[in-house]
């Protein structure tokens, strides 16, 4: 079951393109920007009244929006021209779901995009409390962890997929859920939440007692156990009650828990959604007041809560760069008072976090105690401003520096000629090529800021990949203290290397997932690395910049799987032909031969063969019974885990090497120490 996306030509699109030239014209005006989406299922036929959400951000905006499909399976999404990431998912029910990313620093928001959705499983179950009785409006979110399903284009992280609100299934009155857009090779993970039970807002597979068959069988049951409901209320110094306030609250010391949000009511009173026996941290933050922190422990400390507020002190700053010139800036609280600044938790308009066009951050109502901020914005170094406690400054100036670039340029070795729309990505040698903090080079020319690599290493490498020449692997490295600002890379002129991905009958796959690795030496001498990553098209095609070495491709879709190696000198692959999964099934059973419920059972490809090759995994069932499909024909070792415990942690593995062959079933039985 693939979701697929592709950019859609114009010339198939011209009537669409017209009904939308109104709204391209208007978001001209706006600073804004028209993407045509276009939603069709397996038939390529319209899917209307799905739902488009756009997600869009920069330093200093994070918002969402949500557009419909017409009759026609489409909708018109107005993009801020200002967005820095991009995203835009789709779901319909009745199919699997699907997201498309964007970091626009070194990727393109296409004017279209023609998205295809397949029909997903059905599954479902009921949620009940630990008396037995059906929970109405409970939320079950649900993470969807594919094998070979990629939601949104070929990234590492793209064979997961999160279903909440609102799309997530609610409860009804007699306990009952369903979900339909689940792929075939997903497993699945609950987080249920009820404000009147303590609920799991972070997937941890408590509910792994709930059996992947058993939810698609529609017969899964999910205990919630009751909790207590932190309440109170918020006053004014003079005793007033205080409505504009927002709590949160998280256990202490900060770990697994997730945190909570409430709201006060006219009457200043707040309810905390059900919480678990222990100890909490309560912020409360509210308009006009210094934001107050407490402690609460249910065993010692009764309800209802009553939490009075100080006024604060006024905190002014101006951030400017080095010739005093103003700078809009993101700044956070890191610190109060010796502890971490994110007793906040969460965004709050109640609480300033940006400075305004002359430079200034104001903020009337800051805390009495020792306060640091983090100031950055694009362009420059990040930096901090501290004051002690009980001081207010008429106003600080904070100075930022330009961050460090490393810039260059790319010609054609053999013509000397710029090459254009190329693009810079940073690697570490025997480490990961970063993609997502790539640049791209225009008309020979690029700059990549140290900023969004030095986090993961002193120095690093440069990747330079453009689809007529051969990918450069820089042999000199940089970084802050390694910086060229006239660096000079010559590229080869060579053809892209190709092939088409096809069945044991030689018919085209569309939607392969193909990964291109180097296996040669240098700078990956331990261990392969993965070039690139791309799907088939409708033709079972795909392409890539030819590699610098030797090279392997590796394919997986629903039909099977494939690994081959070629040499440097190949471009041409031809056809490729997919071997069929196999299966491993078995059981898991204890040192006295008893079945072991819901152990978690994950089957990897050796290290030596598993570069591009996918990973899956199950649970047991009540029988301690397991079967893992799409399994390479490749040596693997299977690893089998405990339940999680509340604390959402799993024991130490127990592993078996096995030998599994291509298209043939394997049985192994697992025995606990």
């Amino acid at each position: 079951m693939y979701c697929h996306t592709r950019l859609v030509s114009t010339l198939s699109l011209a009537t669409v393109f017209a009904v939308s030239a109104f709204h391209v014209a208007e978001s001209q005006e706006t600073d804004h920007r028209s993407i045509l989406v276009r939603v069709i299922d397996e038939d390529e036929r319209p899917v209307s009244d799905a739902s488009v959400r756009l997600y869009y951000r920069d330093l200093f905006v994070r918002e969402e929006k949500e557009f419909e499909t017409d009759a026609s399976g489409v909708a018109i999404v107005e993009l801020p021209t200002i967005a820095q990431f991009v995203a835009i998912n789709v779901t319909k029910s009745g199919y699997v779901p699907k997201a498309n990313r964007w970091n626009i620093l070194s990727q393109e928001v296409p004017d279209a995009l023609e998205i295809q959705l397949q029909k997903g499983a059905r599954i479902g179950g009921e949620v009940h409390n630990s008396r037995g009785d059906p929970i109405a409006g409970a939320h079950v979110a649900l993470s969807l962890n594919a094998a070979i399903t990629r939601f949104s284009g070929v990234d590492e992280s793209s064979n997961l997929f999160i279903v909440e609100e609102p799309h997530a299934p609610v409860t009804d009155n007699d306990g009952r859920w369903s979900y339909s857009g689940v792929p075939a090779d997903a497993t699945v993970g609950l987080s249920i939440t009820h404000p009147d039970y303590v609920g799991d807002q972070n997937f941890s597979t408590k509910y792994e007692r709930v059996s992947q068959s058993e939810l698609r069988e529609q017969t899964s049951l999910a205990i919630l156990v009751d909790g207590i409901r932190i309440h109170g209320q918020v006053l004014s110094p003079e005793g007033r009650p205080v409505s504009v306030a927002d709590v949160c609250m998280r256990s202490t010391p900060p770990g697994y828990s997730p945190t909570s949000r409430a709201k006060c009511d006219s009457s200043g009173k707040f309810q905390m959604p059900a919480a678990s026996s222990g100890k909490y941290e309560i912020a409360v933050v509210a308009k006009d007041y210094s934001p107050v922190f407490v402690t609460y422990e249910t065993s010692s400390q009764r309800l209802p809560l009553r939490i009075e507020l100080k006024a604060g002190r006024t905190i002014r700053m101006r951030v400017v760069d080095s010739e005093d010139r103003p700078i809009r800036a993101f700044v956070s609280l890191k610190k109060c008072s010796g502890k971490d600044g994110d007793h906040l938790y969460y965004p709050t308009p109640l609480v300033p976090a940006r400075t305004d066009s002359q430079g200034r951050f104001e903020w009337n109502h800051a805390p009495n105690g020792e306060l640091v901020f983090g100031i950055g914005s694009p362009g420059f170094e990040s930096s901090e401003s501290t004051f002690a406690a009980n001081e207010s400054p008429t106003e600080t100036v904070v100075k930022l520096q330009r961050e460090a670039i490393l810039s260059g340029r790319v010609i054609d070795r053999k013509t000397k000629k710029p090459i254009d729309r190329f693009m810079v990505f940073p690697f570490i040698a025997n480490q990961s090529i970063f993609r997502s903090m790539g640049v791209v080079g225009r008309e020979g020319q690029f700059e990549l800021p140290l900023s969004r690599v030095e986090s993961h290493g002193s120095n690093f490498h440069l990747m330079i990949e453009h689809a007529g020449h051969k990918t450069v692997l820089t042999d000199e490295s940089f970084g802050k203290s390694k910086l060229a600002k006239d660096l000079e890379i010559e590229m080869e002129s060579t053809d892209p290397i190709s092939g088409v991905v096809v069945d044991a009958d030689k018919k085209p796959i569309r939607d392969a997932v193909v990964t291109l690795s180097e296996r040669s030496t240098g700078f990956f001498a331990t261990r392969s690395m993965e070039l690139g990553r791309v799907l088939t098209d409708a033709d079972g095609k795909f392409s890539f910049p030819a590699p610098p070495g030797d090279f392997f491709i590796a394919a997986a879709s629903s039909e099977g799987f494939l690994k081959e190696n070629f040499d440097e000198q190949q471009n041409d692959l031809g056809e490729l032909k997919l071997n069929k999964w196999s299966s491993v099934n078995g059981r898991v059973l204890d040192r006295d031969g008893k079945p072991c419920e819901n152990y978690i059972v994950i089957i990897r490809p050796s290290k030596n063969s598993s570069r591009g090759l996918p990973h899956s995994q199950t649970v047991t069932d009540r029988d301690g019974r397991f079967t893992l499909d799409r399994v390479p024909g490749v040596p693997c070792e299977l690893w089998t885990y405990s339940p999680r415990n509340a604390q959402g942690v799993a024991s130490n593995g127990v592993s078996k090497k096995i030998d599994v062959r291509a298209g043939e079933q394997t049985t192994v039985d697992i025995k606990l120490d």
